[in-house]
């Protein structure tokens, strides 16, 4: 007799981009890192487009509903190990939200 079996697609396995992208647009997820991060209510903030204009991409972007009140975007970057070659493209892509600003 054989068991029926069950097979999760690669894209969804855990430390997989797709799983940790889904985990990170989860309301309570975005209001446990804008208040970690920013001090503010996930509220605040909207998922924006990760992806850049020269196909680059973050893992998430928490965009600000409105930026009159000041609150600063949020970049997330998820990375099993940091490196200097990590910090530079993330930098890089904060670089990209503001231009005009140094990283």
């Amino acid at each position: 007799m054989t068991m029926p079996t069950f097979q999760i697609p690669f894209e969804q396995r855990l430390g997989t981009d797709m799983t940790t992208k889904n985990l990170l647009k989860h309301p309570e997820v975005k209001d446990i890192v804008t208040k970690a991060v920013a001090g503010v209510d996930g509220n605040a903030y909207i998922i924006g487009d990760s992806g850049w204009a020269d196909n680059t991409q973050s893992d998430v972007l928490y965009a600000p509903k409105d930026e009159s009140l000041g609150h600063a975007p949020i970049i997330v970057k998820v990375q099993h190990s940091v490196n200097f070659a990590c910090i530079g493209c993330f930098l890089y892509q904060c670089n990209k939200w503001h231009p005009n600003q140094a990283p």
